[in-house]
């Protein structure tokens, strides 16, 4: 299941601080290894263009010399959509969200999240997010590369994984 969760105003003041950095070409291919890893396949095509449709949404955390964490997003006719979120935890699916929530100038904002991690789910109702509704993540056959599915705190649509 995957909850697709709706802003109507985005809280800056409920927004913690974060050391997310706006993601440059250069960090494509790091990022690129560890969504290889959680995603189960290759997005690069997709990922490049959330980079040059969405600069503004697009964030990275490292954790030394590793990437910890990304997120993307884009523009929508009727929303912003934020997403995918990779993280090896809550705390830093977090931040990333934050920083991209601080560079919106639309006010409505969807993020569709598995329903997997209470924690997460707490902190994006404590900062406005409601249940705009629920969507089914399938696949036919066999799912030979599931990727890893409790690191990925959004989505980017369920048309697009």
């Amino acid at each position: 299941p995957i909850r697709r969760m709706q802003l109507s105003e985005v809280p800056t003041t409920k927004l913690p601080p974060t050391k997310a950095m706006l993601i440059q070409r250069p960090d494509l291919s790091a990022i690129l290894e560890m969504d290889n890893d959680v995603f189960g396949a290759s997005r690069k095509r997709v990922l490049e263009w959330l980079l040059e449709g969405g600069k503004q949404f697009a964030f990275v955390i490292y954790d030394q010399d590793a990437v910890n964490g990304y997120c993307f997003g884009r523009t929508g006719f009727n929303f912003t959509q934020i997403g995918p979120v990779i993280s090896n935890d809550v705390a830093t699916a977090i931040e990333l969200v934050s920083a991209a929530l601080r560079n919106s100038t639309n006010a409505a904002i969807l993020l569709d999240t598995p329903a997997r991690s209470p924690e997460w789910i707490q902190w994006l109702e404590s900062i406005g997010f409601e249940e705009q509704r629920t969507l089914i993540r399938m696949y036919r056959g066999s799912n030979e590369y599931p990727g890893i599915p409790e690191k990925q705190f959004a989505i980017l649509g369920p048309e697009l994984g």
